[in-house]
C-alpha cells in the first residue's frame, strides 16, 4: 500500500478511539498529534501547524465549537482542512464561523477506521 505523509491533529477525548485511530493513521504513514481536550488542541494547532484536523465536538475544558471559533479568528489556522468527527450534528453551528475549511462531517458511529483513513487521504494528497 502506498504510504501517505502529512501531519494530523486528532482532537478526541475518548482515549480508546484516539489510540485506535492514531495507530491506523500512523500505519498509513501520517504523523498524528492527539489532543484530549479543546485547550490542548489549540496549543498543538499553534505549535505543530498540522495539515488537517480531525475534530470531536464534545470535549472537556473547551469543546470543538470553541476550537472552531478560535481557528476561524486566526488567519494561520482557518485554512487548515477540518473533518468534524463526532456523534453531534453541528453543521448549522459551524456556519457561524466564516472562512473555515470544514471539509466533512462524519458521525463516529457510521464510519470504520478504514473509511476515516480514506476520507483523510482525499484531503491530504
Amino acid at each position: 500500500m502506498f504510504r501517505k505523509t502529512g501531519r494530523i491533529l486528532f482532537a478526541e477525548d475518548d482515549r480508546f478511539i484516539a489510540r485506535a485511530l492514531k495507530d491506523g493513521l500512523s500505519e498509513a504513514g501520517y504523523t498524528v498529534f492527539n489532543a484530549f481536550d479543546g485547550e490542548e488542541a489549540i496549543k498543538i494547532l499553534k505549535e505543530e501547524k498540522p495539515d488537517l484536523v480531525l475534530l470531536d465536538i464534545v470535549m472537556p475544558k473547551m469543546d470543538g465549537l470553541a476550537v472552531l471559533k478560535e481557528m476561524s479568528g486566526n488567519p494561520k489556522l482557518r485554512k487548515i482542512p477540518i473533518i468534524v468527527f463526532s456523534n453531534v450534528d453541528v453543521k448549522d453551528e459551524v456556519s457561524d464561523f466564516p472562512g473555515l475549511n470544514v471539509a466533512e462531517y462524519l458521525l463516529k458511529a457510521n464510519f470504520t477506521m478504514r473509511e476515516v483513513v480514506e476520507k483523510i487521504n482525499k484531503y491530504l494528497k
